[in-house]
């Protein structure tokens, strides 16, 4: 018999997004599921329409509890989750029918923990398709290097199918944003085995009034402490790979000192008040920045000028960001990490 696979659904005000979402999901050609939804205290219909959804297919179980954020839904998922394999997909995505058929395919053909398959950003009636060329098969190391890079693949949760025993100990932080930053990476550094397979089925809707779109002080800051928090943890197993490790770090300061330069108010409650260790390390490694081969110039300028703490260093942030959209002067490497962010 096939495996179980239980498919993880934060609910949260997508109303108009979310029976789309459901119908692609019920649709699947793969049809031993677990689907369970979880309304986050939504304050519109989303929690009748999963209801109804229950209602009519037995495979789908509906969690209700007070609004506690993206991580606090897909950790009270995961507790009850009885899958042999996990995925996630966002309410406002949609999903291939085919999509967890050809994953669990994958992850029995090539005996990976893990597998990927490419994805759709998409943005009213535009469409960017993100894949490799070919079927690509990692070790543990090499995985972990591609997903810090991002490379081949993004931190993003809801494109993959996971053995559920990498989650043993491992959840997604409370109350932050971009909480799978601080969670993908312990999963892979668990996985023999990651499989990429050349095929996009996941659509990621670009929404300027989603929790990401909106780019807050505090999603760039959680960003920056979770960067960081990764670097702490990895550089111990991995000290030959500091370049590496430490760039992802110096995009995310970066990102927040834009972000800080353009909200003169939010300055010193998030940035000096909750910031001093972070702080610390960005000081310390402020000349290592210029040697990083991973990062482009427009964020080492940044980086630095934040570091100065004035308001003449915050106007030339924004100039330089400014110039760099007209000019194109960004690496490939920024092109490539700033896909995870969108």
């Amino acid at each position: 018999m096939s495996s179980l696979i239980s498919i993880i659904v934060p609910v949260y005000k997508t109303e108009p997004y979310l029976r789309k979402c459901l119908d692609s999901i019920v649709q699947q050609t793969y049809k031993n599921l677990e689907i369970i939804l979880v309304d986050d205290g939504s304050p519109d219909n989303c929690g009748k329409i999963s209801d109804a959804y229950a209602a009519l297919d037995p495979r789908i179980k509906v969690i209700h509890q007070q609004n506690e954020g993206l991580s606090a839904a897909r950790n009270a998922a995961l507790k009850i989750a009885s899958g042999e394999y996990i995925g996630f997909v966002d309410s406002d995505d949609w999903i291939d029918a085919d999509m967890f058929e050809m994953l669990y395919d994958g992850v029995l053909k090539y005996r990976a923990h893990i597998a990927i398959c490419g994805c759709y950003y998409v943005k009213g009636n535009k469409y960017r398709e993100e894949r490799e060329k070919d079927i690509t098969l990692y070790g543990r190391e090499e995985a972990l290097h591609h997903l810090i890079l991002n490379e081949t693949f993004t931190n993003h949760v809801w494109n993959k199918l996971f053995k559920k025993e990498l989650f043993e100990g491992v959840y997604f932080p409370y109350g932050r944003t971009f909480e799978d930053i601080a969670t993908t990476y312990k999963l892979f550094e668990k996985a023999e085995k990651v499989v990429f397979l050349n095929s996009s089925k996941y659509y990621y809707l670009q929404r300027d009034d989603s929790i990401i779109g909106a780019k807050t002080v505090r999603g760039e800051a959680d960003k920056c402490m979770m960067m960081y928090e990764r670097y702490v943890d990895l550089i111990k197993k991995y000290p030959g790979k500091k370049d590496l490790l430490i760039s992802g770090f110096y995009l995310a300061f970066a990102d927040f000192g834009y972000a800080v330069s353009r909200q003169r108010n939010d300055y010193f409650r998030m940035y000096k008040n909750h910031f001093g260790e972070v702080i610390d390390f960005a000081k310390k490694n402020k000349q290592e920045v210029w040697k990083c081969r991973f990062v482009g110039k427009a964020c080492k300028l940044n980086y630095t000028l934040f570091l100065r703490e004035t308001r003449l260093a915050f106007i030339g942030i924004r100039f330089f960001v400014f110039i760099s959209k007209i000019r194109g002067i960004f690496s490939s490497k920024r092109k490539i990490y700033k896909k995870a962010y969108l």
